[in-house]
């Protein structure tokens, strides 16, 4: 099997923000029981534990104030959906929706991050914590704010604070997007004289997502795997 290089190795340009994982964008999934920003009826989730991921520009070595929404709108209890979050230079949180702020109830985590790596972008991770019954992460809404003072999160959470944002993303919903733009894909592969490469492509139908190698919760086994059993009963049909 081959794992194709990452995407700035072929030529592809990628944008100032966007996703980049294989997660899924559900809209209006989320059911917030009081007033709030619209963004928090929108999620992105990460089925079958796969994380959620997300860069986005900055100067080198610069600092942020980053917030993230959350709304849990499937458990109704407790010790379900536990989830880790990590924003680059920042401590991560974990953190139990329904525990922390109940069902159907908004709420939002602060990290002071930064460019801890220099390469001019600040990414954050959303995962299922270890000890999660529910192992798909979800998440609503990201602001980055300027360093300096943290944002009030009520006034966040109540989207009173957007047009001070250096960048809202009501993820899972219209403004939301790819951290590569659509298009055509070349890469050039060296193979010694008579030699030979086995090539493993993955495709996904339209609204589909196909999965990335370095953060796929899929094994090479349980693809094969998935793969036969969907031909197999697509040909008992």
């Amino acid at each position: 099997m081959l794992t194709l290089p990452p995407r700035e190795e072929s030529g592809e340009k990628p944008r100032d923000w966007g996703h980049c994982d294989e997660a899924s964008s559900l809209p209006g999934w989320a059911k917030p029981a009081v007033p709030c920003d619209p963004a928090f009826r929108n999620i992105r989730a990460g089925m079958g534990g796969a994380p959620i991921i997300y860069r986005f520009a900055a100067r080198p070595k610069s600092k942020a104030n980053v917030v993230l929404g959350f709304c849990e709108s499937h458990w109704a209890e407790a010790g379900q959906r536990r989830l880790l979050c990590r924003v680059e230079g920042a401590l991560p949180q974990e953190v139990d929706p329904i525990a922390k702020w109940g069902r159907h109830k908004p709420g939002a985590l602060l990290f002071d991050a930064r460019d801890e790596d220099g390469d001019g972008r600040i990414g954050l991770t959303v995962r299922g914590a270890a000890n999660a019954k529910d192992k798909n992460p979800i998440l609503n809404a990201i602001w980055i704010f300027p360093a300096g003072p943290p944002p009030d999160l009520k006034q966040v959470i109540a989207g009173k604070l957007n047009a001070t944002a250096r960048r809202f993303v009501d993820v899972g919903g219209e403004n939301d997007q790819s951290l590569y733009p659509g298009g055509k894909l070349e890469y050039r592969l060296s193979l010694p004289a008579r030699g030979s490469q086995e090539l493993a492509f993955f495709a996904a139908c339209q609204g589909g997502v196909a999965p990335m190698p370095d953060a796929s919760a899929w094994t090479a086994e349980t693809l094969r795997r998935a793969a036969r059993e969907v031909w197999r009963d697509w040909q008992q049909r």
